[in-house]
């Protein structure tokens, strides 16, 4: 709990120190968990009239050689970093409807349109979010809500503490960041599907 409050208190001073001028609330809550997904959307109901954008970057890796990997970290997978966003997009796809716009981004990888051979569980879990996020493009588009799938190659995060790799070798953070918002910031008139970016010298 101790290091999740850390990470939790890390963003707020990130973004105090930007001169963040908007209104900034935050709760703690485990969204690879059905109670957890009630809770937070329990508290955007509280907080905000309507949820304009929703980016889904909730994730886990956990690497390892898919004969050798248990069906629990199958499953810890498929909660994280699938069904946390197959959740969460059910909750406010309907407020979405009513208004007539919104727009859903879906942080998957390039894991999705590749096998990778020492995380198959991995594969897995973003294989599948991409087809949830195909299949919601299909559904929502004549209701003026756009889907984005976004793929990001090996990015500088805590997935990759201990790897003795430089930092120029990742993408940073905030090329993620940047890209997202130039996304959303789109006219109606035009949605990304789908969008991948690596490091420039390519995957690791």
């Amino acid at each position: 709990m101790y290091k999740k409050y850390r990470k939790q208190k890390n963003v707020i001073d990130e973004i105090i120190n930007l001169d963040f001028s908007g209104d900034l609330k935050i709760i703690d809550a485990d969204i690879s968990k059905a109670d957890g997904v009630e809770s937070f959307y329990s508290f955007i109901k509280e907080n905000i009239d309507s949820v304009d954008v929703l980016i889904n970057n909730t994730g886990v890796f956990l690497g390892g050689n898919m004969l050798n990997e248990s069906e629990n970290e199958l499953m810890e997978m498929l909660n994280t970093n699938l069904l946390s966003a197959y959740r969460l997009s059910k909750k406010v796809i309907p407020s979405m409807i009513e208004n007539g716009s919104g727009q859903i981004i879906n942080i998957c990888s390039v894991v999705a349109l590749q096998g990778y051979p020492s995380g198959g569980s991995y594969a897995i879990s973003k294989h599948a979010l991409l087809g949830f996020t195909r299949s919601l493009r299909e559904e929502l588009k004549d209701k003026n809500i756009k889907v984005t799938a976004v793929h990001p190659g090996a990015t500088l995060t805590d997935s990759w503490n201990g790897v003795d790799l430089p930092a120029e070798r990742f993408i940073p953070v905030e090329d993620i960041a940047d890209l997202v918002y130039s996304i959303s910031v789109l006219s109606k008139y035009s949605v990304v599907e789908d969008i991948v970016i690596r490091p420039q010298l390519g995957d690791i």
